[in-house]
């Protein structure tokens, strides 16, 4: 028996639930509660964060769950992939900031100067010569870490509330 061929994914930013559809339109997965989600350098893989203290990483060309993260203690609210495709960052309600590899192995949380409160967006620097992951928190704070060995470099502060979002 072969799998059906993913046709689309549809998400809808309201709901942030995500539909996967076959080619006949057959529903082939849905998952309810995904703050965010971000798709790899080489198109062939997607993440997504969920409600259920979990990541999914997704075949592109299959549609289908190809590995589940389990090592957040609360809602999964960021995701990114590095330059590379060879870590993916997360972070949430748990207050952590966790670097993993593709298999879904959590190889560092961050403990020391962690952030004290959800943390809401983490970006990879797409520079390879300077690694660095970005974290956003609702603790109003943006910390830059060093991604060789996740200490901190730099803490910004001065926003006046929650910061959700980053572009880099």
């Amino acid at each position: 028996v072969s799998s059906p061929t993913m046709h689309s994914i549809d998400t809808v930013p309201d709901h942030r639930d995500i539909t996967v559809s076959g080619d006949g339109g057959d529903l082939i997965e849905q998952v309810q509660g995904v703050p965010d989600r971000a798709l790899s350098a080489d198109s062939r893989f997607a993440l997504s964060s969920s409600w259920d203290a979990t990541l999914r990483l997704w075949d592109i060309k299959k549609g289908t769950t190809t590995s589940r993260f389990i090592n957040h203690t609360r809602d999964v609210l960021t995701v990114a992939f590095s330059p590379d495709n060879r870590q993916i960052a997360s972070g949430g309600r748990d207050k952590n900031l966790k670097i993993w590899n593709i298999m879904g192995e959590c190889k560092y949380t961050v403990d020391s100067n962690a952030h004290t409160d959800w943390v809401t967006c983490v970006r990879f620097h797409q520079d390879t010569k300077n690694p660095i992951v970005v974290s956003a928190s609702n603790d109003k704070t943006i910390k830059v870490w060093d991604n060789h060995t996740m200490t901190l470099k730099n803490t910004f502060v001065g926003h006046k509330a929650q910061i959700t979002a980053l572009d880099m």
